[in-house]
């Protein structure tokens, strides 16, 4: 990683994506062993690093400015700093619904767990209409995903549901979380032969 510094100056694209891809690398690292500051001072720099390479060229790096901001947004609400989650999130899911509309087979599922992950913050923080509407923006492209391919997505759908269920508890809307339970239940059951790793855990 300190080699690769050395070549922050040269300006070559491949270079300064290899150092922004190892910082963000690192920074997972700094997570799980719970650096923290450390942590966001890495996301922050490759988060710098893809920008500028999108400038350059978006067509190749926007995406990676959606992950670092994802991974910012992810790391501040571990830390209970919401409103910076919020805005790394909503930054995020603009970007990604601008790529979604050239190609939403490939961009769509990234907007959705972006979704998702703005309306865990939301509903942490007592949003509970707008978690409900990125839930429901969320589930809605899940749904669309899973009808293409039900083994890859279903379990998406399983998430986003218990989210919905998680929201509903929270704010004592108890027939719409009994209402929507026993879909993902049956997604779970149906599947769980087939791939109990990923549905097992989901039955529990």
């Amino acid at each position: 990683l300190k080699n690769l510094r050395k070549l922050k100056t040269e300006g070559q694209a491949s270079h300064q994506f290899d150092l922004a891809t190892n910082l963000s690398k690192l920074a997972d690292l700094y997570v799980k062993t719970e650096r923290m500051s450390d942590a966001e001072q890495g996301f922050k720099e490759s988060l710098l690093m893809y920008r500028r390479l999108a400038e350059r060229s978006p067509g190749s790096y926007r995406i990676y400015v959606v992950g670092a901001l994802n991974h910012l947004g992810d790391l501040y609400h571990a830390t209970a700093q919401m409103k910076e989650a919020a805005k790394s999130y909503q930054e995020a899911l603009g970007i990604g619904q601008d790529l979604a509309k050239g190609n939403p087979a490939i961009y769509q599922m990234i907007v959705s767990q972006t979704l998702s992950s703005l309306g865990n913050v939301y509903s942490d923080v007592g949003l509970a209409k707008d978690a409900e509407h990125a839930y429901g923006e969320a589930l809605a492209i899940d749904r669309s995903m899973a009808l293409l391919n039900p083994p890859v997505y279903q379990a998406h759908v399983v998430d986003t549901l218990n989210n919905l269920a998680i929201l509903y508890n929270r704010t004592r809307k108890i027939d719409n979380a009994e209402r929507i339970l026993p879909e993902a239940q049956e997604i779970c059951q149906e599947r769980v032969k087939d791939d109990p790793a990923t549905y097992r855990p989901r039955l529990a």
